[in-house]
């Protein structure tokens, strides 16, 4: 079926197809009267002939005068389909165009971040972290040493890991934080569309209303800290919202769409998992071997001694054995994983979680319990790296 515009052009079309055809025949009956090849009646008086001749004159002044008229017509409809096209030329780009809007924009716009929001290309984003996830499962396997390693694996990891790069140096210049909900709900929305799994209607608006009250969350957040608050109590509260915002988006999906965020291997694996709070220990954590609890206590101790004054080392140590003394067995006599033999860079996000909660109680100690100097007391106030005890 014709569209509405279509069928006008279509119209006017066959309107000027008629006019011409009007105005030929019109000419070439003008052409006979002119050349004589209308006759004069045989019989009658001059008078009669006058009359007649008189009357052919007028009917050829009308003629010309229609055909005039017909020939501003056709010129006037001519324009008009022109013009038309002209209109629906660039009504079939701009509808183009709000396509291709659309897929780049932000599906979700919150007033405060609305520009940057929309700095970035959503599409890229979704397309590639909807290309990345299988490709992050196969990772996963590969160092679970449950298969060969593909030599074109880390290539082609790299080159869907490029697009969330630029997407995410694109939001922070607008000041977006990656780990900001407003970001977490579109890039769920963007990569669930472009693995071919989009959200429904009800999904949207669902997914919609987790932004608004993580994002309301996220405020009350950064509202309540102050100078004496520590970078890794920060690191750790993002770690948690971030953590129940999935949690509530998973709520609402479908297995196929779970699927697509979480193919197998990924879940909860720091380095392997986009869509977790976990991405908040990329490059903040490092693995801490030792050797029993005694191992631990000397790595531990070793590694205060070396920021603060030496005259601290005793209550270092002994702040350091109360600490160690609390932690349960399960956590201290951890042994690495499958996967942690194969990588030191793939970790279980709650692992990092537990031991950062861990790691903060021993800082708290540290800055209530230590005669501690300006610089080292902003000095572990800055503090946000994690440091993960690994049995060795």
């Amino acid at each position: 079926m014709m569209s509405r515009s279509t069928v006008v052009v279509a119209v006017a079309s066959f309107a000027i197809g008629v006019a011409l055809t009007l105005l030929v025949v019109s000419r070439s009956s003008d052409s006979r009267v002119r050349g004589g090849g209308a006759r004069a009646p045989e019989s009658g008086s001059s008078s009669a002939r006058n009359v007649e001749f008189a009357a052919l004159e007028v009917r050829l002044e009308q003629s010309e005068a229609r055909n005039l008229e017909l020939g501003t017509e056709v010129e006037t409809l001519r324009a008009r389909i022109a013009e038309r096209e002209s209109v629906e030329r660039e009504l079939e780009a701009r509808v183009s165009g709000a396509a291709e809007d659309e897929a780049s924009a932000p599906r979700f716009i919150y007033s405060k971040w609305e520009k940057g929001l929309r700095s970035a290309d959503w599409e890229a984003l979704g397309g590639a972290t909807s290309r990345l996830m299988p490709l992050l499962s196969e990772a996963a396997e590969v160092s679970a040493g449950k298969r060969e390693m593909r030599p074109a694996l880390w290539g082609e990891i790299m080159a869907e890991v490029g697009p969330i790069v630029t997407g995410a140096i694109e939001l922070d210049a607008q000041g977006v934080a990656w780990s900001n909900p407003s970001v977490l709900v579109n890039l769920v929305h963007a990569t669930l569309r472009e693995a071919g799994q989009p959200l429904t209607g009800p999904q949207e608006e669902d997914l919609d209303a987790i932004g608004l009250r993580f994002i309301d969350e996220d405020q009350r957040r950064l509202a309540s800290y102050d100078d004496e608050t520590i970078a890794l109590q920060k690191r750790i509260d993002i770690v948690r919202l971030q953590d129940r915002a999935y949690t509530a988006i998973d709520r609402i999906l479908n297995d196929a769409q779970r699927a697509a965020l979480y193919p197998t291997g990924v879940r909860g694996i720091v380095g392997l998992d986009i869509f977790s709070g976990g991405t908040n220990w990329d490059e903040h954590w490092d693995p801490m071997p030792h050797e029993g609890r005694a191992g631990l206590r000397e790595v531990v101790t070793g590694g205060y001694r070396k920021v603060l004054r030496a005259e601290l080392a005793a209550d270092i140590a002994r702040i350091v054995a109360d600490w160690e003394a609390k932690l349960p067995d399960s956590f201290v006599l951890a042994e690495p994983s499958a996967q942690r033999r194969q990588s030191n860079d793939m970790e279980r996000s709650a692992r990092i979680l537990a031991t950062a909660d861990y790691q903060l109680t021993l800082m708290k100690a540290m800055l209530a319990q230590l005669p501690l100097s300006d610089d080292e007391r902003q000095l572990l106030i800055a503090t946000d790296r994690v440091y993960v005890p690994i049995l060795d």
